[in-house]
């Protein structure tokens, strides 16, 4: 029998064998794998995750795309009203622009405005001003001014009645303030119709009848910033000229004369020479509009000798009053030349602005000027019934004798803006 002591040494030995063989060291190649820890769950793998929280993903994904699409239609609507805001404004700005371009025209040539757009009478205007932004009518005691005034003011717009020094709706002593006073010739109503009252929008029409010729025209096409040129042949309104040795400032009447196709000046083209067999033909006819239908305005005269400045209107202005002086008669004939693309020259007289046109034209009155090997022949614009070719004109320095072209000349321009200084 082994004894206790020797059996518990050899059981000693025995353990400690088999813990140095657990912790022997490992063979080359293999690696020493860290023990897990008692109860520990392997780790799961990334892809394990998605597929675990796969349904709360989508969800996700779907109310980020539903938030995205509620932010992409408010953009939408945010910048589609911004855009709507804007165009409201805009129009709101040409609307506003076209009633006062129809106050000043009402102001300026009452006579076709006034009766020819909203039938009222032109002697009830007493004028606009424009420092108050209001069109000033004396309506006699014994009319409506709302009836009156129906067809001038918009449907949501107002008037004024001023009283009299009175006190009275009804006078003929009115203060207005600023220091202007109206005094009608009978009892009336004093009426002022603000500018942003009238009615009136860039798309309404003007027509007056000239002669046997109707002209209409719409706001808009009036609107047009002659600083802008958008429609003239030239691009200055004036331009610096060698006269007698000095510099000076003269009108270049090119700012002012519309290219062809303008709308209201076509279509009166079309009425005066539409039945022209020839250029000359169609000249001669519608140099008889300017002349015969349209009158001398001695205004713009009178404008020119007060100021020393020269008035010179767009043609649709001068054709809408139907009167224009020297200048503005040669821009409107310019004008309706430039439809029937008949060639011209402008010609600078003494105190005068004359055109002369291209053609073939009987030469019975010597007033031809030849430039660059073509000939021209006066188309006097202010003389009535003045036949190309063949009318005399009195020397104005001379009664008793004709007027000599050559000697009048002080320079030319051609379409182009090329300048010829006569000899």
């Amino acid at each position: 029998m082994v004894p206790e002591d020797v059996m518990e040494e050899k059981n000693n030995e025995i353990k400690e064998a088999v813990a140095e063989k657990v912790t022997e060291e490992p063979k080359e190649g293999q690696e020493d794998k860290p023990k897990e820890k008692e109860n520990e769950k392997p780790k799961a793998s990334f892809f394990m995750h998605i597929r675990k929280n796969l349904g709360a993903i989508l969800l996700i994904a779907l109310a980020f795309a539903a938030s995205a699409f509620v932010v992409e239609q408010n953009r939408d609507i945010f910048f589609g009203r911004r855009s709507q805001k804007a165009t409201q404004e805009s129009r709101e700005e040409e609307t506003t622009s076209a009633q006062r371009l129809m106050a000043q025209l009402m102001g300026a040539y009452y006579n076709p405005i006034l009766k020819g757009v909203y039938g009222i009478n032109p002697h009830y205007l007493l004028g606009v001003v424009d420092g108050r932004n209001e069109a000033i009518f004396a309506i006699p005691s014994d009319r409506d001014p709302q009836e009156v005034l129906a067809s001038l003011i918009k449907e949501d717009g107002t008037y004024y009645i001023y009283k009299d020094v009175n006190g009275k709706e009804i006078g003929t002593d009115f203060k207005i303030g600023n220091g202007l006073e109206a005094t009608p010739r009978r009892p009336s109503y004093l009426i002022g119709v603000p500018y942003k009252s009238i009615n009136a929008t860039p798309d309404t029409r003007i027509s007056v009848h000239i002669g046997p010729y109707t002209y209409s025209i719409i706001l808009k096409e009036l609107e047009v910033d002659v600083d802008e040129y958008t429609n003239s042949i030239g691009h200055e309104t004036e331009r610096v000229v060698n006269i007698d040795g000095e510099e000076k400032a003269v009108v270049d009447p090119r700012g002012f004369v519309l290219k062809k196709g303008v709308p209201s000046i076509a279509n009166l083209v079309h009425q005066i020479a539409g039945s022209a067999r020839t250029k000359e033909e169609a000249a001669q006819k519608l140099l008889n509009f300017v002349t015969e239908d349209m009158k001398y305005d001695y205004r713009d005269v009178s404008y020119e000798q007060a100021t020393g400045n020269e008035l010179i209107k767009e043609p649709p202005e001068s054709i809408l009053s139907k009167s224009a002086d020297c200048n503005n008669k040669v821009a409107v004939y310019a004008s309706l030349l430039e439809q029937y693309d008949i060639d011209y020259v402008f010609v600078f007289l003494r105190h005068h602005l004359a055109i002369a046109v291209a053609g073939d034209f009987p030469n019975m009155n010597g007033y031809t000027i030849n430039v660059d090997g073509k000939k021209y022949y006066l188309a006097e614009t202010t003389a009535k019934g003045f036949q190309i070719g063949r009318t005399l004109l009195q020397d104005p320095y001379n009664p008793y004798q004709p007027m000599n072209l050559g000697e009048s000349i002080k320079f030319i321009e051609t379409r182009d803006g090329h300048i010829i200084y006569w000899q």
